[in-house]
């Protein structure tokens, strides 16, 4: 897929990522429709980031997992090699 008239979006991802990388902690939500190329997006981003050096870890939240506590916060920390939170304990 090729992203038309994005250049907004991506400056505003780009902007957030130098602001990371200067110490500034930044969330960014992506929202919209069905098909209207957020996946596409975010997919142009992460690679720009990694060509930046920035890490990019990717986990998928689905209702399968609603009954694994921390799925998804396992996935992503599995990717960095520390391992996930316990789901055999209660959050502190």
């Amino acid at each position: 897929m090729i992203l038309v008239n994005r250049e907004k979006e991506l400056d505003l991802l780009a902007s957030a990522l130098t602001e990371c990388a200067a110490g500034r902690s930044k969330t960014v939500v992506v929202e919209g429709g069905v098909g209207c190329g957020k996946s596409e997006l975010l997919e142009t981003f992460a690679e720009y980031a990694t060509v930046r050096g920035a890490v990019v870890l990717r986990a998928v939240g689905m209702r399968s997992t609603d009954a694994q506590p921390f799925a998804v916060l396992r996935q992503l920390a599995d990717q960095t090699g520390q391992g996930g939170p316990d789901p055999t304990r209660p959050p502190t």
